[in-house]
């Protein structure tokens, strides 16, 4: 037997040696022959590309394979999670190949739709999905889906158990709308079907779905969870009847909900008696919710824990009837008073609250806040009166781990008083807080959305005492002091893994960045701006002369991003020719540099 037969048995080693070439040269090696095609494909890929993520374009696509639980894991939004993953472009051919041979594998597959064209309104569609027979996640975004697509996917696809279409379209470019463009009884075919996703993008007048497609839906699939987003659910006049498989779902948000549906939607609250999340999302305020229909979700949905209620007008004497509550968000809604704010932060006990552009009426004099409470979101314009409230509460939220103030004035005393164990706080202004924000020892994250008031000092202060991970910002504005940074600022260490800023505070200070990127290597700096700016040659230039990066620089890799080859190559020096430089031809809404060291 020879040395390479031999090496082939053990398929650690041969997996961690062709871990170390990138994705296209894996693909290129199958070709060698037999035994090199085994060893990529049964032994590095098999497992690796269980989770797929494919970004299409009709000439190149990326490829990334983070799981998707990753960003709820580490508390990251999914869409800074995509700026993250790390991403390999190929080109359609050979991604083509890729694809044949991981299809059996993979278990959950996203699919992204990367073309942007200004010339005209083009779309991208994705043709194999037959072949990927043992999935069980199926996601498609911002793809043409066709109806003979649909058919291939039910008759391939039999182990489906959760299928998305998130602002989808169908051939004619139209917005894919259940029951009008997207034939539903292809999915009635997907026996496993037990999460369905349907969304829309935001627009006015909303696309309308009529109550029978829903009704229909409910009753011919064995859904767990069903969620519609931006359409509107219109009465069609048919007769109301009794949801068949009601009891299966746990998760339901089926859109908006329009006045003449309303009377509807609340007959048909009593067949899920094993709700578990409900969001309730009308057309406006003219839809009442009262005692009545608090008392119906209470005594029918007894396993109620998570309910979002937006648009609403509220008329209720008691919040705090459904005792299994504990989650809980209002977004855009009226009647909310003083009383019901105290029903439920001191009744009911909740895990977490959400308040956003909803008013408080009335005054509260004394307030106790559940010990249960573990994270707060507050965003409104009533910001004062809230802070108030929760200055005077009786009592400290011991268990809150997460506070997102996302709008106006903060009293950093009730912060620091009342809430010992904060760990991730999200505030718009440093400056509201300064003065108590260095004793908040337990902080693991912090987010801004404005630097007034943040100095290069004080910055470095809140980065070299605090044992942050995580530091954001998502501002325009600029750093107190500019560019003037002292010079004791260099030369940190820092506990912090990630930060994210935007490219101008990035540039101004980019010696800064670089130098603090040095003194932490396991620290990831992602900026993010406009591409003319990021990807300008003289900014490149400038960043690619640093020292660190002359140094210890392996590979610059630029994804989602049309670049004219022939102006980088006459303004970056001969330096840039000893680098491994991969540019990917195309223009992206998911974007990112990956600089590596």
């Amino acid at each position: 037997m020879s040395s390479f037969h031999k090496l082939l048995k053990h398929k650690d080693i041969v997996e961690h040696i062709f871990q170390y070439l990138k994705l296209e040269d894996q693909i290129k090696c199958i070709y060698v022959g037999r035994s090199w095609r085994q060893a990529v494909t049964k032994f590095l890929w098999k497992n690796k590309f269980r989770y797929l993520n494919v970004y299409k374009t009709p000439y190149v696509s990326i490829i990334t394979n983070t799981r998707s639980d990753r960003a709820d894991l580490l508390n990251i939004n999914k869409k800074l999670q995509k700026l993250l993953d790390h991403k390999t472009a190929v080109k359609t051919d050979l991604c083509n190949t890729f694809l044949e041979e991981v299809a059996a594998n993979v278990r959950n597959l996203r699919l992204y739709s990367e073309y942007i064209s200004y010339q005209q309104k083009l779309g991208v569609s994705f043709q194999n999905v037959q072949l990927f027979h043992n999935l069980r996640y199926l996601s498609y975004n911002r793809l043409v889906v066709s109806n003979s697509q649909l058919r291939l996917l039910a008759l391939a696809c039999y182990h489906l158990q959760k299928l998305e279409f998130i602002e989808c379209t169908c051939e004619q470019l139209a917005v894919l709308v259940p029951g009008e463009n997207l034939d539903i009884r292809h999915l009635y075919k997907l026996q496993y079907l037990r999460e369905l996703v349907v969304q829309c993008e935001e627009m006015i007048p909303q696309p309308e779905i009529e109550c029978r497609i829903l009704h229909e839906m409910l009753s011919q699939l064995r859904l767990r969870s069903l969620v519609l987003n931006n359409f509107k659910i219109v009465d069609s006049g048919a007769d109301t009847v009794r949801i068949a498989h009601g009891d299966c779902v746990m998760v339901l948000n089926v859109g908006v909900i329009s006045l003449e549906f309303w009377p509807d939607f609340k007959h048909h609250l009593k067949d899920f008696s094993n709700l578990i999340d409900l969001t309730i999302n009308v057309l406006n305020c003219e839809t009442l919710i009262n005692s009545t229909v608090l008392e119906l979700v209470a005594y029918r949905c007894k396993k109620l824990q998570r309910l979002s209620l937006e648009n609403c007008d509220f008329f209720i004497e008691d919040f705090g009837v459904i005792k299994s509550l504990r989650h809980l968000a209002l977004v855009n809604c009226g009647g909310f008073t003083a009383d019901n704010l105290q029903q439920v932060l001191g009744e009911l006990p909740l895990i977490s609250f959400a308040l956003h552009h909803t008013r408080v009426l009335g005054t509260i004099i004394d307030i106790r806040i559940t010990p249960t409470l573990q994270e707060l979101q507050i965003n409104t314009i009533y910001f004062n009166e809230i802070s108030d409230i929760l200055q005077m509460s009786v009592g400290r939220m011991e268990n809150l781990l997460i506070l997102k103030w996302q709008n106006g004035d903060v009293n950093d005393d009730w912060i620091m008083d009342k809430c010992p164990h904060l760990q991730v706080l999200h505030i718009p202004n440093p400056q509201l807080i300064r003065h108590k924000i260095l004793q908040m020892t337990t902080l693991r994250e912090l987010a801004l959305t404005s630097c007034k008031g943040l100095s290069w000092r004080f910055f470095v202060l809140l980065i070299r005492n605090l044992s942050l991970k995580r530091f954001s910002m998502k501002t325009f504005d600029n750093m107190d002091g500019g560019s003037d940074i002292p010079q004791h600022a260099y030369n940190i260490c820092t506990s912090l893994e990630s930060i994210l800023i935007p490219h101008h505070i990035f540039k101004v200070a980019q010696d800064f960045w670089m130098d603090l990127l040095s003194m932490n290597r396991h620290m990831r700096i992602i900026f993010y701006g406009q591409y003319r700016d990021m990807f300008s040659p003289m900014f490149l230039r400038s960043l690619l002369k640093h020292p660190l990066m002359e140094q210890t620089l392996k590979q610059l890799r630029i994804c989602g991003f049309l670049i004219d080859i022939e102006d980088l190559k006459t303004s970056w020096d001969d330096t840039m020719q000893n680098l491994n430089m991969k540019i990917s031809h195309y223009r992206s809404r998911n974007f990112k540099i990956t600089i590596e060291l």
